[in-house]
């Protein structure tokens, strides 16, 4: 069976991060209550299912790496380097980050060897994000890629924040259901925004979060165990049925990302007490 060409994949590297943010897209303080933020995915674990991923895609587009915080991650140099020796199979890789750590000198020095690798530096204001002029400033000298997105101010990206009210759980009817899906960022055909958690592969990040905080029960998200004993075949089906479904049961309990029209938007990065 051919291979799949897709869009794009994320990787959810770590739970952790050294904010807490009031509306966090990844629901940080709600995991912290409940103790997932220590979840600690191993680098052997991503090579593995990133390794099983490429052995269904011949490329992808885009790679993205999120947390949390990924720069807590302590092998991101060494994920990155792993995921250059897939140079062909994708296009862009890119790595967000909360603009409050500067990168280390050996994932500068990975990530000057390929153009194919930018940062994404949100900046929620200097009281916040207190490291941007020390992380742009390394980035250009090293010549890698980045942009930074202002989230604070008249002029925030987006407009800020908005509310996926996952918590606490409600489940919608199935025509509201359908209808999030269908208007969803994340479910727009083309535009899925699969994510590896750990060893499994989720149609839509918010799903697996959702499951995490007792909102979304796991029989109601789609994802597929990318180091299962099922042959190459069999995986590439379910990872091409996965992307072409076309309703995800998870859009019950979430309002989705650009779903509703005059949203209320919130200040992004407002911090929470611990």
């Amino acid at each position: 069976m051919k291979k799949l060409r897709l869009d794009r994949v994320s990787c959810h590297v770590t739970a952790q991060c050294n904010l807490r943010c009031n509306k966090c897209s990844a629901y940080i303080p709600e995991l912290e209550c409940m103790s997932f933020s220590r979840i600690k995915y191993t680098l052997t674990e991503m090579k593995e299912s990133f390794s099983a991923y490429f052995d269904m895609v011949e490329y992808v587009s885009m790679i993205s790496l999120s947390g949390g915080e990924p720069f807590l991650f302590a092998e991101l140099p060494e994920l990155i380097e792993f995921l250059l020796e897939y140079d062909d199979c994708f296009g862009k890789l890119e790595v967000f980050t909360n603009g409050t750590m500067v990168p280390s000198a050996r994932l500068l020095d990975i990530c000057k060897k390929s153009p194919k690798i930018a940062f994404m530096v949100d900046h929620y204001g200097p009281e916040v994000s207190t490291k941007i002029d020390e992380i742009e400033e390394l980035f250009e000298k090293s010549g890698i890629s980045y942009q930074t997105r202002i989230y604070y101010g008249e002029n925030a990206h987006c407009g800020g924040w908005h509310d996926y009210g996952i918590v606490p759980s409600k489940k919608s009817s199935e025509e509201e259901t359908a209808f999030r899906y269908n208007k969803c960022y994340s479910g727009i055909n083309g535009n899925m925004l699969c994510t590896i958690f750990g060893t499994r592969l989720f149609l839509c990040p918010l799903s697996e979060i959702g499951h995490r905080i007792g909102s979304i029960p796991l029989e109601d998200t789609l994802f597929m165990e990318l180091n299962s004993n099922l042959t190459i075949e069999e995986k590439i089906e379910q990872l091409e049925a996965l992307n072409a479904a076309k309703i995800n049961p998870a859009c019950a309990y979430c309002r989705g990302v650009g779903v509703y029209e005059n949203e209320q938007r919130y200040t992004p990065g407002v911090q929470l007490k611990r």
